[in-house]
């Protein structure tokens, strides 16, 4: 019976220090793919405040995008894609 005893102590004891040695810091969020794309594909013609001031809907960065290669710049569909998706999300949390 001690023997028992003895055993669940030291199994709750370990588990309080498990637990306690546990990252107390959350990892940092992945960011979004989008992001480094916005920050070198719309900083060529625009300051990055710019952009980053900027609060719109999926619609409206859906057209503004297009307006921008419509313009001149130069970016594969699926990049576009990822672009819309980054500010359509940022923005909704805005």
């Amino acid at each position: 019976m001690k023997k028992r005893f003895v055993f669940i102590f030291v199994l709750i004891a370990l588990a309080v220090v498990l637990v306690g040695c546990g990252s107390s810091t959350p990892a940092e969020p992945t960011p979004h793919p989008g992001q480094a794309l916005v920050e070198t594909k719309c900083s060529t013609c625009h300051g990055l405040p710019q952009v980053n001031n900027a609060k719109y809907t999926r619609g409206t960065w859906e057209s503004t995008v297009d307006r921008m290669v419509m313009a001149g710049m130069q970016i594969p569909d699926d990049q576009k894609a990822l672009i819309i998706d980054y500010l359509a999300i940022r923005d909704e949390n805005k």
